[in-house]
């Protein structure tokens, strides 16, 4: 089981996205024992149809 971005907020991730490579850009936890599986759910995280919310 992996876990990722349970514990943010709608309102932190609207006012602090940013960018990948911007210095004060947000993280979000990931959290869980296989690391393929953590490493699948973070690019994830990543893909940019995040950017519209």
């Amino acid at each position: 089981m992996v876990k990722g971005i349970h514990i943010i907020g709608w309102i932190h991730m609207q006012h602090n996205a940013r960018p990948k490579g911007d210095a004060e850009r947000t993280t979000l936890p990931i959290a869980g024992d296989d690391a393929v599986a953590k490493d699948v759910v973070g690019r994830f995280i990543d893909l940019p149809v995040w950017r519209c919310l």
